[in-house]
């Protein structure tokens, strides 16, 4: 049985370890956890597992297994992915609310609601990265004298931004959800993208 992490051959004692799921264990506990990593993918046997063949392999024999790869990263390395894919992400986001102030110019109501749940998932991505940033960055955040940053500034007016808007959605308060859309979220996002490039290289 051949073992990776990443692309790194591990060695193992399987000498008291039956399954897949105590394999799996062994490996975070003994490898990962010590530096600082977690799994972000699984292939078992030359196949990518979804988080339903996760749990479904539980059980399955050690010996049955040829080949294991598990694919980790650093928490920072993570952010900093988020980071890149947000450069993409970002200007999409803006180009949505654009169009959902469209809909809404043009009584289409029920569209717009709709495509704002678009935008719900895209802010709820991009908090997760940005609370990644602030907590396993807080240093280099501080070295870097980045935390006023315009990146950092807007990124954390997003969340109060993004607050406001949910409720305003279940208060079915239109007139304020198209005010927070228009003057303040298209602008937070639209300045996010304009910083963001600089701010990745200052990170980095």
């Amino acid at each position: 049985m051949q073992i990776l992490i990443n692309t790194e051959v591990i060695d193992i004692d399987t000498d008291n370890i039956n399954n897949f799921s105590q394999l799996i264990q062994a490996l975070e506990t003994n490898t990962l956890e010590p530096n600082n990593n977690f799994i972000t993918s699984i292939k078992l046997n030359d196949q990518i597992l979804n988080d339903q063949e996760e749990l479904d392999y539980a059980d399955f024999p050690i010996s049955k297994i040829n080949n294991l790869q598990l694919f980790a990263s650093s928490p920072k390395q993570l952010v900093l992915d988020g980071l890149v894919l947000a450069e993409t992400i970002l200007p999409e986001m803006h180009t949505i609310i654009a169009q959902i102030l469209v809909c809404f110019e043009q009584g289409q109501i029920s569209k717009a609601y709709k495509e704002f749940q678009v935008i719900t998932d895209g802010l709820t991505w991009f908090s997760t990265i940005f609370h990644g940033l602030t907590e396993h960055f807080s240093d280099d955040l501080m070295d870097k004298c980045l935390r006023e940053h315009a990146f950092m500034t807007n990124g954390n007016k997003l969340s109060n931004i993004f607050e406001t808007l949910i409720q305003s959605q279940e208060n079915s308060d239109e007139t304020l959800f198209k005010d927070l859309l228009e003057y303040d979220l298209l602008e937070t996002i639209g300045l996010l993208c304009e910083n963001h490039k600089n701010f990745l290289v200052e990170i980095n």
